[in-house]
């Protein structure tokens, strides 16, 4: 098996993305009405209802009016917009990822070969039964794919193989390049950005760059030495960013950077220029080219790049969904909005799924590691934030039993997510500490989902922080926290169940600045 992937340099690849990453558009979103107890689909654009109360489980994104839905024994099945009774699939698939944008995703019945399907269903491709799949399309049109030698290439839509397998590791394509890796040497990982026909376009190697972020916009980010610098598509230095190491909520928007003080974010331009002073301690462009900004006092509203106010700080959390749509809390549901903060939709949910992300890193683990990939594994990538290191181990654990034969190993976790996805609710009351500070932890899990909230005890229940994440293993959680609609931290735990409905929790958590604390919960869990 190969070490963590990229090891130093994997790490940044995978977890940085998810913040860097500006928020897209969605044209429709899963949503479960207020007082109901099962999912319906919104059409973001005109507030209304596609299909209520249709399904047990939130839909992937919808292309081409297509989505999967997953059943309450971990499989998806596949349907459309004008037709929810009766899928298109003849055998339930036990693997799916989103449809990428023209409208391809990859599927497996069982232990059978991976196959690509359009969205009527049809198989496209049925993949050689030596290669296995380590991501979905994205929306450069490849998917990555490794062989029994656990290299790393690229296939198309088509199922051809457009770069062989030949990398130690590899990242999937983002803004037309991938980051690949040639060789290790001396401690040090070499790699390579290369094109979509595998051609190089810079090297490097992690002695050199020790961090570096996936290409957005034509450019990436990258850690040297003491201080992040800006690469464009030849590898070439544009400016110093900024001092530190974190590449955290670092993005670029057509010729304006996110940058940090280590402390508070703002904006400069691609001369170094400083537009917006670093005032804010959360900053994230959106699909319209403005700024989601959280204020000193925690409230939420958008600025433009001239750091002229689009929507006042008023509100306690402000999702983007697309120009002029958002989502918001209105005593305990939630609602969709315009700018002027006003409702467009005459329904109020108690929950909402954004899955219309295709290219998804989260894909890396959801497509091997389990069945019931119902939740995070469909999350738009901005709004979570993993410590992906317990994803690549799984991912490698799995790459492994795959390519000698072994099934055992996984048809036992598929077991343990089947079986959980069927149960009812556990309920994880907890007490314990941050580091230092004492807390209290309200936790649900049902099936691989989990959801909750926690505060901190000296300053009582009146300030909760939402918890997001999901079931890697039946032991194993990860879980993102969110202030204001905004990713502050991420969580790991491993949880160890005791005598008497006692447990007791403990792991890492890493703030949005990068500074880690050790977990130690204990409590009690009911059904």
């Amino acid at each position: 098996m190969f070490k963590k992937l990229f090891s130093v340099l994997a790490a940044a690849l995978l977890i940085t993305s998810c913040g860097s990453k500006s928020a897209a558009d969605a044209d429709y979103i899963s949503v479960m009405v207020d007082n109901s107890k099962m999912w319906s689909l919104l059409d973001v654009d005109n507030g209304k209802m596609v299909f209520t109360d249709e399904f047990f489980a939130p839909a992937t994104n919808v292309v081409n009016n297509a989505f999967f839905v997953q059943n309450d024994d971990g499989t998806f099945d596949l349907y459309t917009i004008e037709n929810t009774k009766n899928k298109l699939n003849r055998d339930s698939y036990t693997f799916v990822t989103n449809f990428s944008p023209d409208g391809f995703a990859i599927v497996r019945v069982k232990t059978e070969p991976w196959q690509i399907v359009d969205t009527k269903g049809q198989v496209v491709a049925t993949l050689d039964k030596k290669l296995g799949v380590a991501s979905g399309f994205g929306p450069d049109g490849l998917a990555m794919i490794y062989n029994t030698e656990k290299q790393f290439g690229y296939i198309d839509t088509h199922g051809q193989t457009v770069i062989k397998p030949r990398y130690i590791n590899a990242t999937p394509f983002s803004d037309g390049i991938a980051i690949v890796v040639t060789r290790q040497e001396n401690g040090k990982n070499f790699f390579e950005a290369i094109d979509k026909t595998g051609t190089a376009l810079f090297k490097g190697n992690t002695g050199q760059y020790s961090d570096i972020t996936p290409f957005e916009n034509g450019y990436c980010f990258a850690v040297e030495g003491d201080h992040i610098v800006l690469l464009d598509k030849t590898g070439k230095k544009v400016i110093s960013v900024n001092e530190g190491t974190s590449l955290r909520n670092l993005s670029v928007n057509k010729d304006k950077i996110i940058y940090s003080d280590k402390e508070f974010y703002g904006v400069k331009d691609l001369t170094g220029k400083i537009v917006i002073r670093a005032k804010y301690p959360s900053l994230r462009f959106l699909g319209d080219g403005n700024l989601l900004a959280v204020n000193s006092n925690g409230r939420v509203g958008v600025v433009d790049t001239n750091d002229e106010i689009v929507i006042p700080f008023e509100y306690d959390r402000l999702e983007y969904l697309a120009a002029d749509r958002y989502l918001t809390t209105s005593g305990s549901v939630i609602i969709l909005i315009n700018k002027e903060g006003k409702e467009v939709c005459d329904q109020a949910f108690s929950q909402v799924v954004n899955r219309s992300e295709s290219a998804n890193l989260a894909a890396l683990v959801a497509v091997l590691s389990s069945s019931n990939n119902k939740s995070s594994s469909y999350e738009s990538v901005e709004s979570n934030t993993f410590d992906f290191s317990e994803i690549q181990s799984k991912l490698q654990e799995l790459i492994s039993e795959e390519l000698t034969g072994d099934d055992s190993v996984t048809d036992e976790i598929t077991a343990d997510y089947t079986e959980s996805a069927s149960s009812e609710s556990t309920i994880l009351s907890l007490t314990g500490t941050f580091g230092k500070y004492p807390v209290t932890v309200s936790l649900r899990i049902k099936g691989s989902d989990v959801t909750g909230s926690y505060y901190y005890t000296k300053s009582g229940s009146g300030s909760p922080i939402t918890l997001e994440g999901f079931m890697t293993d039946p032991t194993q959680m990860t879980v993102s926290e969110m202030v204001g609609g905004q990713p502050t931290g991420s969580w790991n735990l491993s949880l160890l169940y005791q005598s008497d409905n006692r447990i007791s929790a403990s792991g890492k958590m890493i703030n949005s600045k990068g500074k880690e604390f050790d977990i130690q919960l204990s409590g009690t869990c009911s059904n």
